[in-house]
């Protein structure tokens, strides 16, 4: 095996700094532009850049019009700035909406904790793609601190959003996020949603895996509704499916009482919640 000596280590480093600089990497725009070149190949030059490309990159990231490129140089720059996030921020303020979006879509696979008050900027965004990506940011990089933003998301203007928050907090598994999204299947209006959004959100409690949900799951499955069937049936199927996701001997025995159920809905959402969870 041949070792690199010190001096060949510097040089190296000498020529991957220059690669970096704004007049070389505006090279790789042109040459983007002008060839089909292989993304793996341009992933691969770009992950041994060096911190001081991060800027010059984003510049370019800006101008490149093909999608796929552009998610080649996203994924790059996680890489290179998972140590420089504060190379990213005067990004957050660019007028286009798709590059704001993008240097969330970083900051989340970056990961960290210190992104957050950046990323919350993002959720004041007009453009609802750039929120939507904030919502996947908190996924990703999770944690207490991120509960909050994921809760004020369940009553953004987008019905995307709202179902988005509403999964990510589930997957957070945080109980603090529990609260709000049993209120909320339990207010009076929440019938009148999209049957995607009642989806989410009772998915949502259900991937917390609570026992402590279970009597409000219960209340929700065998209530007697003053609303159409078509609603109640939504409602119903979504409890069922909570309470087999949470899959505990109490929650079980509820779905597993409801399949003798003398009400046909009830029946229904019962056994196909157990299904669903059956190997």
């Amino acid at each position: 095996i041949y070792v690199l000596g010190d001096w060949q280590i510097e040089k190296i480093g000498e020529i991957l700094l220059k690669a970096g600089e704004e007049v070389r990497v505006a090279r790789i725009g042109k040459i983007l532009e002008k060839e089909d070149v292989p993304l793996e190949e341009v992933n691969a030059y770009l992950s041994l850049l060096q911190k001081n490309s991060i800027q010059p990159l984003v510049r370019l990231l800006g101008e490149l019009k093909n999608s796929k490129a552009r998610r080649v140089f996203c994924d790059a720059l996680a890489e290179i700035g998972k140590n420089a996030i504060e190379l990213f921020i005067p990004f957050m303020e660019d007028r286009r909406w798709f590059l704001v979006r993008n240097i969330v879509y970083i900051l989340g696979r970056i990961g960290k904790e210190e992104s957050l008050p950046y990323i919350q900027k993002a959720f004041n965004h007009e453009e609802n793609r750039v929120r939507r990506e904030a919502i996947q940011a908190l996924g990703l990089i999770g944690g207490q601190k991120t509960v909050g933003l994921l809760v004020r998301a369940l009553t953004d203007d987008d019905v995307r959003i709202r179902c988005m928050a509403a999964i990510n907090l589930g997957k957070s598994g945080k109980k603090a996020g529990l609260i709000p999204l049993v209120e909320i299947v339990q207010s009076k209006e929440f019938y009148k949603r999209e049957p995607v959004e009642i989806k989410a959100f009772f998915n949502g409690i259900g991937m917390v895996g609570s026992d402590e949900v279970v009597p409000v799951l219960q209340d929700l499955l065998e209530r007697k509704s003053w609303f159409g069937r078509g609603k109640t049936d939504e409602v119903r199927m979504g409890a069922a499916h909570a309470l087999a996701m949470i899959g505990t001997p109490d929650a079980r025995a509820i779905l597993e009482e409801g399949i003798d159920s003398k009400d046909e809905t009830l029946r229904d959402a019962c056994t196909q919640a157990l299904k669903s969870q059956s190997p």
